[in-house]
């Protein structure tokens, strides 16, 4: 396993295109996504990823877009499921 710094992020992994992009620890608190989204469902993993990214990749307002379909669709979901239930 690579080396972590105190708040658990990995140190050791130079940036490459593939699996360490620099915008996926380009948020201030050096957090990487999939570091909180591994615990969340598929659409709101993508919703907090393309939000903390967003800034970072150049696409800023594309991204905010995606995270906006993501969480319709997440809202969409949830609701059916409660009708479901009712």
């Amino acid at each position: 396993m690579g080396k972590e710094d105190s708040r658990n992020i990995r140190t050791d992994i130079a940036s490459n295109p593939v699996s360490n992009p620099s915008h996926y620890t380009s948020h201030k608190s050096g957090i990487e996504a999939i570091q909180i989204t591994r615990h969340e469902t598929f659409l709101r993993g993508n919703v907090i990823k393309y939000v903390l990214r967003a800034p970072y990749k150049g696409t800023e307002l594309q991204d905010l877009q995606k995270a906006r379909q993501y969480l319709n669709w997440e809202i969409d979901r949830v609701a059916s499921a409660e009708r479901v239930t009712a």
